[in-house]
C-alpha cells in the first residue's frame, strides 16, 4: 500500500492532478463565500483587469499577491470576500478590435472568458458569482446615475480647455499618456486642441484632499497627494496693460514680497489677452511661436532641464508698485492652466526668470537681501527669505512679513489681494472615442443641455455600428440611442436637433467605480434589499483594496471624494449589487433600485 501511494506522488504531472483539484473546488463551491457566517468578514478587492487581451505574466505579477493574501486571511479564520471583475471598456479594447476587423463587444467578451479560463487554470480563490463587468449596461448605467447626481451639484459641467490630441486614436489625452510629445500607446506626435470637453468639478474638494487625518498612507504617498494638488497661499495681483484701456494682467504670486522686482511679465501661449495686445511688427513671429508652444506637451514645457524661449509682443504693463514701465513677453515655460496663465516675473528671485532674463538681457534686480544689504550684482537667483530692499516703504521690512503687507496694500488699492490656488485641475472626463459609457446628456438646440431622466437609464451604447468609423460612431449613430421623451420634447419645441452626447467616458472612470463603489460604508438599504445597514456595515468595516505600486488602500478618497459627496444616495445600490445580490433576488434589486429613483 506505502509503496502505491509513493508511486502516484512520485512524479507531479500538473494537467492530471491540478484539473482534477480545480473541478473539485469548483463542485464543493470552496472559493464562494457566504453572506452570513459567524467568522469575522474581510473585504478583499484587488484591481480589475484590462480585457484587451490575455492573461500574461505582469497580470499575475499583480494578481498573485492579492490571491495569496486573501488565501492566508482565510487559513487565519475570516471570512474572506474576494470578487473579480473586467475593467471592460477603454480605447485599448477599442484599438485592438478595429485592428482585427472587429466589434469591440465580440472582442471583449472572447477576452473575457479566456482569462476566466486563465484564472481559473492557475487556481485563482475568486467567489465568480460575484463579478463585475464594467461595460455591461446593467454596471454602467450607475456611472450615468452618478453622473447625473454630479450634474444636478454643479460637479459635471461643460467647458472649454486646451487639450492633448493624438491624430491617429482621434481622442484627448491626459498629461501622463504623453511620453516626449507621444501618445504613449500608438507614438504618434501629439497636437493641442481648444475643445468643449465635460469635467468633473474636483477643484471643489481641494483641502479636504490635503486632510490625512485617520489615514494610514506612507509619508510616500502623502507628499505625492500633496504635490499632485500643489496648494499655494500669496497673492492674486493686477497690472494694466498700456495703451489698452480697461485691460489688465491678472496673475498669481506666491512671493508679493519680491514686487518691486518684477521687470517684465510673461504670458502662456494660449493666454486670451496674446493676441489682442501684441504690437503689429511683432505679431508674425508671437503667432508662430504659440502655434509651435500649444503642440507641446505641458510636462516638456516645464521641464527643468529645458532651455527657456519666448517672444517679446511689443507690449508694455505698468508695474503698480514701482510706476515702472514693463515688457510683455510670451514662453511657453508658463502654463495657462496654472493660475491664470501669466507671472510677474523677478529674475533676481526664481530660477526660471533668471534664465530667461540671461538669456534676453532683461534686467535682474535684487529686492530680498539675505544680509539686509543691498547687492549691485547678483550671480545666482536668491529664493530664500530675507530682508526688503530696494522696495519703496517697504524697504527693511523682513520678507516673511512683506508678503502679507504687499497683498493687504494690493487689496486696498483695489487691485488683488491675498489669494490661494492650486496646481490642481478639474478632471476633464470626455473621450471622442466608442468604448465607453455613454454621457447621459441630451442636446436640443432650443433647451440646450438636457439630462436624461433618472427612469430611463441606462443610455445604452449602439450596437449596430458595423462598417461605420469606429471612432466616430457615437457622432453617426447618436440617432440609434435617443430617448423617447426628447424626442417628444423635439416635437413640442418644433425642433429637428434633440441627440445624445456624442463623448463617452474615460475607461478610469469605470475603474474609480471599482474602487469607490466597493468601499461605501453606510447604507440606507432595507428589509426590501435582503440587506440591512448592519449587515453591509459588516462588510465594510474589514475591507481592503490591493492595489500594485504602494497605492494605499484609502487611495479612493482621491478620486473619489466627490462621488462620495454628491451623491450619497448611491451607496445602498453599489454594495448591494457588488454582493451578488441581484442575482439571488432580482425582485429586491428592483425595489432598491426604484427606492433609489425617488
Amino acid at each position: 500500500m506505502t509503496s502505491e501511494v509513493e508511486k502516484k506522488i512520485d512524479r507531479y504531472t500538473p494537467a492530471a492532478i491540478e484539473e482534477k483539484w480545480r473541478e473539485r473546488w469548483a463542485s464543493s463551491g470552496l472559493h464562494n463565500t457566504p453572506d452570513t457566517s459567524d467568522k469575522p468578514n474581510f473585504y478583499f478587492l484587488t484591481m480589475f483587469p484590462y480585457p484587451s487581451g490575455e492573461i500574461h505574466v505582469g497580470h499575475w505579477y499583480a494578481f498573485a499577491p492579492p490571491d495569496a493574501a486573501a488565501r492566508f486571511l482565510r487559513m487565519r479564520g475570516h471570512n474572506v470576500l474576494f470578487p473579480m471583475g473586467f475593467d471592460a471598456f477603454g480605447i485599448n479594447a477599442e484599438n485592438a478590435a478595429i485592428d482585427r476587423g472587429m466589434h469591440p463587444a465580440v472582442w471583449t467578451e472572447k477576452n473575457m472568458a479566456h482569462m476566466r479560463e486563465q484564472f481559473n487554470r492557475m487556481g485563482a480563490a475568486i467567489d465568480w458569482r460575484r463579478e463585475v463587468v464594467t461595460c455591461y449596461p446593467e454596471y454602467y448605467r450607475w456611472n450615468q446615475w452618478m453622473f447625473l447626481k454630479l450634474f444636478e451639484k454643479g460637479l459635471a459641467y461643460r467647458g472649454d480647455a486646451p487639450v492633448n490630441w493624438c491624430p491617429r486614436d482621434e481622442t484627448v489625452l491626459a498629461n501622463e499618456q504623453v511620453i516626449n510629445g507621444r501618445c504613449e500607446r500608438c507614438d504618434t506626435l501629439v497636437v493641442r486642441r481648444q475643445m468643449t470637453q465635460w469635467f468633473y468639478r474636483i477643484t471643489q474638494y481641494a483641502d479636504e484632499l490635503l486632510k490625512f487625518e485617520g489615514l494610514d498612507w506612507p509619508e510616500r504617498v502623502r507628499v505625492l497627494q500633496t504635490n499632485w494638488i500643489g496648494r499655494s497661499e500669496g497673492a492674486e495681483l493686477a497690472f494694466p496693460v498700456e495703451g489698452h484701456a480697461g485691460d489688465q494682467i491678472r496673475f498669481f504670486t506666491t512671493r508679493p514680497d519680491t514686487i518691486y522686482g518684477a521687470t517684465f511679465m510673461v504670458l502662456a501661449p494660449e493666454h486670451p489677452l496674446v493676441a489682442k495686445i501684441t504690437a503689429p511688427a511683432k505679431r508674425a513671429e508671437v503667432e508662430r511661436y504659440v502655434e509651435s508652444a500649444r503642440n507641446m506637451a505641458e510636462i516638456e514645457r516645464t521641464s527643468t532641464v529645458r532651455e527657456k524661449t519666448g517672444v517679446d509682443t511689443g507690449a508694455f504693463a505698468r508695474n503698480v508698485f514701482t510706476g515702472e514701465r514693463i515688457p510683455i513677453w510670451v514662453a511657453d515655460y508658463v502654463l495657462a492652466t496654472y493660475g491664470t496663465g501669466a507671472i510677474m516675473a523677478v529674475p533676481g528671485h526664481d530660477e526660471r526668470d533668471f534664465a530667461f532674463a540671461k538669456k534676453y538681457r532683461l534686467e535682474i534686480r535684487e529686492v530680498i537681501s539675505p544680509d539686509g544689504k543691498e547687492h549691485e550684482r547678483l550671480d545666482a537667483p536668491y529664493t530664500g527669505e530675507g530682508t526688503m530692499v530696494r522696495s519703496g516703504p517697504f524697504s527693511g521690512v523682513r520678507s516673511e512679513v512683506g508678503k502679507k503687507s504687499v497683498a493687504d496694500e494690493a487689496k486696498k488699492r483695489g487691485m488683488g489681494g491675498p489669494s490661494v490656488i492650486y496646481r490642481l485641475r478639474d478632471w476633464l472626463v470626455s473621450r471622442q472615442r466608442y468604448w465607453g459609457t455613454p454621457i447621459p446628456i441630451v442636446h436640443c438646440e432650443r433647451c440646450g443641455v438636457v439630462p436624461v431622466p433618472y427612469e430611463q437609464l441606462p443610455v445604452v451604447l449602439p450596437r449596430d455600428v458595423e462598417g461605420l468609423p469606429l471612432r466616430h460612431a457615437l457622432e453617426v449613430r447618436h440617432e440609434s440611442f435617443r430617448v423617447p421623451e426628447f424626442v417628444a420634447l423635439a416635437a413640442k419645441h418644433n425642433v429637428a436637433v434633440v441627440y445624445a452626447d456624442s463623448d463617452d467616458h474615460p475607461a478610469i472612470a469605470d475603474s474609480t467605480a471599482d474602487f469607490v463603489y466597493a468601499r461605501l460604508q453606510r447604507s440606507g438599504a432595507d428589509e426590501a434589499t435582503g440587506y440591512s445597514a448592519a449587515d453591509l456595515d459588516r462588510w465594510a468595516e474589514r475591507a481592503r483594496i490591493w492595489a500594485a505600486g504602494g497605492v494605499p488602500d484609502d487611495l479612493p478618497k482621491v478620486a473619489g471624494t466627490p462621488a462620495q459627496n454628491a451623491a450619497q444616495a448611491a451607496r445602498p445600490a453599489y454594495v448591494f449589487f457588488i454582493s451578488g445580490a441581484k442575482e439571488r433576488n432580482p425582485a429586491a434589486a428592483e425595489a432598491l433600485i426604484a427606492r433609489l429613483r425617488e
